[in-house]
């Protein structure tokens, strides 16, 4: 179908059709200043324009299932933003570090699934403290930055990875429900890992290397 390109300065949106293999975004998106939703998935983007940095009221940013490689810096102004969804693309490391997202302290939804990042480092989730849906699985990753300042988080993403241990919780993770973990290289636990997880109701691991798991499984009360 043909690309529907809607932008209405007095309703505050934008709209561009998926499927439409859209191959960058108009010069014209740095003057929505007042927009506060930009769906762009489904098309052929390779890039997102420093444009994007003039978005200071946009709330959600959907850009999955592109071919997106590169992030401008300008990103980190978006200082409203609470979705990020860049899912099946090709960002990597270096281009989530200098997009500076760590700053985004307003995130609750957060998705780099399906890319080709290999190491998330603590500058790239430091302000995270908001974040409630983390998702990173289906990438490279071989280190992760520790997550115990994400207390709000609730479901954590992170399997068909590279992880040789678990996620650092820190002092814990209080409203975690949902750790997806399998496919990974996983192996072992720490003895107070289910303590650290009380709210747990959904882990998986299979397809990792653990021989054993802590004793505290048996008495976690709400793991199905």
């Amino acid at each position: 179908p043909a690309l529907l390109l809607l932008i209405t300065f007095t309703t505050y949106y934008l709209l561009l059709t998926y499927y439409s293999r859209l191959k960058e975004l108009p010069p014209a998106l740095g003057q929505c200043a007042m927009l506060i939703s930009l769906d762009c998935n489904d098309n052929a983007l390779t890039t997102v324009p420093a444009a994007i940095g003039c978005l200071t009221e946009l709330s959600k940013l959907l850009l999955y299932k592109n071919s997106i490689s590169s992030l401008p810096e300008e990103l980190c102004k978006c200082i409203k933003l609470e979705e990020l969804n860049l899912f099946n693309n090709k960002v990597n490391s270096a281009a989530i570090m200098k997009a500076a997202v760590g700053g985004l302290t307003r995130l609750k939804e957060v998705n780099f699934a399906a890319n080709k990042v290999m190491q998330v480092k603590e500058e790239q989730v430091v302000g995270w403290t908001e974040v409630t849906c983390l998702n990173w699985y289906d990438n490279r990753i071989v280190k992760l930055a520790p997550l115990g300042h994400c207390q709000k988080l609730e479901e954590l993403r992170l399997f068909g990875n590279q992880l040789p241990s678990a996620p650092d919780f820190g002092r814990g993770m209080p409203q975690l429900t949902i750790l997806e973990l399998h496919k990974n290289c996983i192996t072992s636990l720490p003895e107070n890992f289910f303590a650290l997880c009380p709210a747990l109701a959904k882990l998986t691991l299979e397809q990792n290397q653990l021989q054993s798991l802590p004793d505290g499984i048996c008495d976690h009360k709400t793991l199905g």
